[in-house]
């Protein structure tokens, strides 16, 4: 009993929604998609909001993290989407001192992506051949 309340403790003082090692599995709800015709200079350029349009929420992906490696697996049906898998770039070592965490996607992406956790909101961008973003989603992170 004293166990389980102390595991409760611990996961109320955590605070937050966004997936981490001891929080593996959560789902990105998308609620802004990227303006392809605000594009970028290139790939590496950081989307500012007024990038996005609002769209109906929905959840699109789920997220498992462990350690260092993200892997994220579409939900539902509808355009082809398939599982994405990337490493944390930088140190690897958790969170950045702004709370960010970013991972480099480099498997089920044709050119690569990123993937970037800021507290309980995320974004998932997709680079392109041709033009620096193929897409990019950003919404709320729900812990299942």
């Amino acid at each position: 009993m004293k166990l389980a309340f102390a595991v409760l403790a611990l996961a109320a003082c955590a605070g937050s929604s966004a997936p981490s090692s001891s929080t593996p599995r959560s789902v990105l709800v998308v609620d802004r998609t990227f303006d392809r015709a605000r594009q970028p200079p290139s790939p590496s350029t950081d989307l500012p909001a007024a990038s996005y349009q609002v769209v109906a929420p929905a959840e699109r992906w789920t997220i498992a993290i462990d350690g260092d490696h993200v892997v994220l697996t579409p939900i539902g049906e509808g355009e082809a989407r398939t599982r994405i898998e990337g490493r944390e770039s930088g140190s690897g070592s958790g969170s950045s001192s702004s709370g960010e965490r970013r991972f480099e996607l480099t498997e089920g992406v044709f050119a690569g992506g990123r993937f970037v956790l800021r507290g309980d909101e995320a974004e998932l961008t997709i680079f392109g051949s041709g033009v620096p973003i193929v897409s990019s989603e950003r919404g709320k992170i729900v812990a299942r």
